[in-house]
């Protein structure tokens, strides 16, 4: 786009003044003209009247034939009038009688204004040549049916004119030129400073923040420069701190790239176009591939790189989400991948997938498994055996024994029982974690398998002094798909720890209803409760509150454990909800059959 500066627009507008000027000026001069010419006309029309007056009057014509040739002087002498080049008077057969010129006197002129002024007696002015001098003549009829011709010269119009226009150029041109005079010097201090404004404006778009304008006038325009003064200083003041800002933000970066380079985590960051943006060296390590390789390519486009192809499928299959699955990379690699959406604001950035190395505490649970279920087979065994014994000597099938030995040999079979009931927990545990617990999932009704689990436990209940009852909310639940034997020992646990953690005249109840798509199962008791800091641990292994250690010392710390898996490895889901004192209430959901 062109561009144009102060000064071009500046002469621009004179031109234009002055272009403007001249036209009027002459338009002004014709109109002054036209108004001499007619000035003039009128004066002649006014002398051919007087002269008409003055000659056809009867008074006058009498006084003037006494004299002989005194009419022609009188002619001549009123010839003599300013700019007149002639007068004559002419009668109706065109005969001259009167004439400035002597040697007219007598002529004959045929011409047909005469005829049309003496019928209209009307003024005739039009344009006529004396010789090459270009006149007007105005025909005047009298009233004693003569003409009067007057020739006037237009020489001192023209002179007029001329000097008017001399004049009106020059004041025309004079004033142009004081105009441009004073609007230069207007212009000159206008644009001097925002020529200076505008070469330090491209000082500082070079990078020179230490360039100043100087500029003297006290007007809006050094206000302007001024406050641009102000604003360098501040824009420098501002540049520093950012360049300082740079500056640390240069070495955290350099920091974080170097923490992220040495983490002993595979680290993988993809953007929000599911691009691959940064691939730290451990990661390489853990995929065996190059991030050169895989930097740019989208996620989809991983899948044919044989490091990424289960790490790609298990984040697609989980949509990205907040997620952590452990997956076998390949033999004696097992990867802990977790993924987390990287969010500024409301504006997601991308997700961060990090792939921690528990290849050594899996072989570890792995040998502490395999050590526990060889255990717990090894132990069980004899255990069962001492059981048989001791059992048979309870019952007599050894020989009479005295009251004595009969206790003691009681207490002896109770805890050889405690014992076999933690082998079978243990070996449960190994079984939940080896991934082969259920294995007889049939189809049943719950609220029978709940019935008989209730019913096993009535006899302990009412021993204790515990009121236990059993509730089905809906008259008729649908049927479930699950492993009897295993549902049994998650709800005995459940009404289990229920039972022995409510003190005497407290209450234990069970209850069925039909929720959505779910059965869902409330277990509640007015027992001691749980340890607000301590529910976070409730379903971990060997977890016991230490409230109710307090009041039964026995108990493995697996039965919610154990329960929890349960539930959960038939879809369902398990919690509680509690208060230290006041009891607890556990939940859980089976879902019916489609």
């Amino acid at each position: 786009m062109r561009r144009y500066s102060l000064y071009t627009l500046l002469f621009g507008t004179l031109a234009f003044l002055g272009v403007t000027v001249l036209v009027t000026l002459y338009f002004s001069i014709q109109r002054e003209r036209n108004e001499l010419i007619k000035t003039a006309v009128s004066e002649k029309i006014n002398l051919a009247e007087a002269i008409d007056e003055t000659v056809f009057s009867s008074a006058w014509k009498f006084r003037v034939s006494s004299i002989p040739g005194i009419e022609n002087l009188f002619i001549g002498q009123m010839a003599k009038a300013k700019d007149v080049v002639y007068i004559k008077i002419v009668g109706m057969n065109g005969a001259v009688r009167l004439s400035s010129f002597k040697d007219e006197v007598g002529q004959t002129i045929d011409d047909a204004d005469i005829r049309k002024a003496l019928t209209s007696q009307e003024a005739i002015v039009k344009d006529s040549f004396f010789g090459e001098e270009k006149i007007k003549l105005i025909i005047y009829p009298t009233q004693s049916n003569n003409d009067i011709f007057i020739g006037f010269s237009l020489q001192s119009i023209g002179d007029t004119i001329i000097r008017t226009t001399t004049q009106g150029v020059a004041l025309g041109a004079g004033s142009l030129v004081f105009i441009l005079l004073v609007l230069f010097f207007i212009f000159r201090s206008i644009t001097n400073p925002i020529k200076k404004i505008i070469t330090v404006c491209r000082e500082i778009s070079r990078g020179n923040l230490s360039a100043k304008i100087d500029v003297k006038s006290r007007n809006e325009i050094g206000e302007l420069a001024d406050t641009f003064n102000e604003t360098i200083k501040d824009l420098r003041i501002s540049y520093a701190s950012l360049e300082e800002a740079r500056r640390k933000a240069e070495e955290e970066k350099e920091k974080t790239l170097t923490i992220i380079a040495n983490f002993s985590d595979g680290l993988l960051v993809f953007n929000n176009e599911n691009k691959l943006s940064l691939m730290n060296p451990q990661a390489e390590v853990f995929l065996q591939t190059k991030a050169e390789t895989a930097l740019g390519s989208l996620m989809s486009g991983l899948k044919n790189l044989p490091g990424f192809k289960l790490l790609v499928e298990t984040i697609e299959k989980e949509s990205l989400e907040i997620f952590r699955k452990e997956l076998s990379i390949r033999e004696n690699l097992i990867l802990e991948a977790s993924t987390v959406p990287m969010i500024s604001g409301e504006e997601k950035l991308g997700t961060l997938v990090i792939l921690h190395d528990v290849t050594r505490e899996k072989t570890v649970e792995k040998l502490k498994t395999e050590f526990v279920s060889l255990a717990a087979h090894q132990l069980r065994m004899p255990l069962s055996g001492i059981k048989w014994a001791l059992r048979m000597i309870l019952d007599g099938d050894a020989g009479k024994i005295t009251k004595g030995q009969k206790e003691l040999v009681g207490k002896s079979y109770e805890s050889n029982e405690r014992m076999i009931n933690l082998i079978n927990d243990l070996l449960n545990v190994a079984r939940i974690e080896e991934g082969r617990y259920l294995f007889k999932s049939a189809v049943a009704n719950i609220d029978t398998i709940i019935q008989f689990v209730v019913n096993s436990y009535k006899e302990e209940a009412e021993r204790k002094g515990v009121k236990l009852e059993f509730e089905v909310l809906e008259k008729e639940l649908p049927q479930v798909k699950l492993d009897v034997e295993k549902m049994r020992l998650a709800v005995q646990n459940l009404i289990d720890n229920a039972i022995k953690y409510t003190p005497s005249g407290g209450r234990v109840k069970v209850s069925l209803r039909l929720k959505n798509k779910d059965i869902e199962c409330r277990i509640s008791d007015t027992g001691v409760g749980i340890i607000n800091d301590q529910k976070s641990r409730v379903f971990s292994k060997f977890f016991r509150g230490a409230n109710v250690v307090k009041m039964e010392t026995d108990g493995s710390g697996l039965g919610l454990f154990i329960a929890k898996n349960i539930i959960e490895a038939h879809g369902g889901t398990i919690w509680f909800e509690s208060e230290e004192g006041k009891g607890t209430t556990f939940f859980f959901t089976i879902p019916c059959l489609p």
